[in-house]
């Protein structure tokens, strides 16, 4: 059995993980040499069979939401918290500048051994790590094994965390259909 306090905890020390990367470089090199990707596939494979109880299964999807979290973080520090752009756009309205919801390119997008400044940002290098030593199916079968994908609504809920990661606007709706936060304002 999976004690909820202690997945709080984890999810504590995770959030505070997060809260250092963007502000860091020497620290994003850091989660990726130490073992901070492999502790995040740990930690998801500890919450196997948690969804027994509510108690355990909120604590479980927060743990969730958090590792997702820290892994969009880890890969790009800077310029995708995702929900929080989200939120932005729309408080500015349709009047604003910019697309705060189209990033530049997509999280996973490989540049090769050339980087425009020559010096791989610590950022790209998680991804390319990430992809290398096969963390993303490493990640997918952890979360599988939790039993979190046996029931609709929570295999949606992970999908769109999954899908976050790409970009904030790709999001599986309840009914099949394309979401609202997909079209443009203008469709809306």
């Amino acid at each position: 059995s999976v004690d909820p306090l202690c997945l709080s905890r984890q999810v504590a020390v995770m959030d505070a993980v997060r809260s250092v990367l963007p502000g860091n470089e020497a620290s994003q090199d850091v989660f990726r040499t130490r073992g901070g990707f492999e502790t995040i596939v740990r930690l998801v494979i500890g919450v196997e069979g948690a969804l027994g109880s509510a108690d355990t299964a909120g604590a479980a999807a927060s743990l969730l939401e958090s590792a997702f979290a820290l892994l969009a973080t880890a890969t790009d520090p800077n310029g995708r918290n995702l929900k929080s752009q989200a939120a932005m756009q729309r408080s500015l309205g349709e009047g604003s500048s910019g697309d705060l919801l189209t990033p530049p390119f997509a999280m996973d997008i490989s540049f090769g051994d050339t980087v425009a400044c020559g010096i791989p940002s610590p950022s790209t290098t998680n991804v390319t790590y990430l992809r290398d030593h096969g963390f993303y199916i490493e990640f997918a079968s952890a979360i599988a094994a939790t039993g979190v994908l046996d029931d609709v609504a929570r295999a949606r809920a992970v999908m769109n965390l999954a899908l976050e990661l790409i970009h904030p606007r790709l999001v599986l709706s309840p009914g099949g259909k394309r979401s609202n936060a997909d079209k443009s304002p203008d469709a809306r």
